[in-house]
C-alpha cells in the first residue's frame, strides 16, 4: 500500500517481509518500492514492535536500488546503513579489512577488488551504536559477503577519508 493506503502490488508474504526489513524492493513489473511511512494499512513487518510500513514507487531509472534515508540513491557495494549519531548520514567511509577484498560475482553484481571505499547512506530499526549494514544489492551477494566478513566481524573504519572522495554525493 501507498501512503494514502492504496493498493501497489499484490505481492506473496516473504516478499513483503523481505522488503519491510529491508526498506526496498523490486516488483515484477520492474517498478521499484521503498519505505514511506508508517501506516493503517497492511501487514505487520515482521521485526521489532511489527509496524505496518506503506510505500512509494519510485522511477527505477533514478533509484534502480531503492532510496536511502535521505532519498538518495542506493548503492550496492558501496551504501552503508548507519546510526546517523554515530556517523552523520553522507559520511564517507574507508573500511580497512574491505581494501584489496575480491568481491565474487552474483546476479550481474561483483567481480572487483574493493578499494574498501563506503558511504553512510541509509539507516536501519537494528542499526545503533557501532554496528552497520552492508548493502548488497540481492540475497546471493549478502550470502557471498557474509562468508568474506561475517555480520558481526569487527572493522577499522576511517571517516571522510580522502581516497573516497569519488563517492561524495
Amino acid at each position: 500500500y501507498d501512503a494514502s493506503c492504496n493498493p501497489i502490488a499484490q505481492v506473496p508474504a516473504d516478499f513483503s517481509d523481505d522488503v519491510c526489513i529491508e526498506g526496498s524492493g523490486r516488483l515484477d513489473d520492474g517498478r521499484v518500492i521503498n519505505y514511506a511511512t508508517t501506516c493503517s494499512c497492511g501487514r505487520p513487518c515482521p521485526y521489532g514492535s511489527n509496524p505496518i510500513i506503506c510505500y512509494v514507487s519510485l522511477d527505477p531509472a533514478t533509484y534502480p536500488w531503492g532510496a536511502g534515508s535521505a532519498s538518495n540513491a542506493l548503492e550496492p557495494l558501496r551504501s552503508w546503513a548507519v546510526d546517523t549519531s554515530v556517523i552523520p548520514h553522507g559520511t564517507l567511509i574507508y573500511a580497512e579489512q574491505w581494501d584489496g577484498v575480491t568481491i565474487p560475482t552474483h546476479d550481474g553484481l561483483g567481480g572487483f577488488v574493493h578499494d574498501g571505499c563506503f558511504r553512510a547512506d541509509d539507516v536501519g530499526g537494528g542499526i545503533q551504536g557501532d554496528h552497520y549494514d552492508f548493502f548488497a544489492g540481492t540475497a546471493s551477494m549478502w550470502q557471498a559477503l557474509e562468508a568474506i566478513h561475517g555480520t558481526s566481524s569487527t572493522f577499522d573504519v576511517y571517516l571522510d577519508p580522502g581516497r573516497c572522495a569519488y563517492l561524495s554525493p
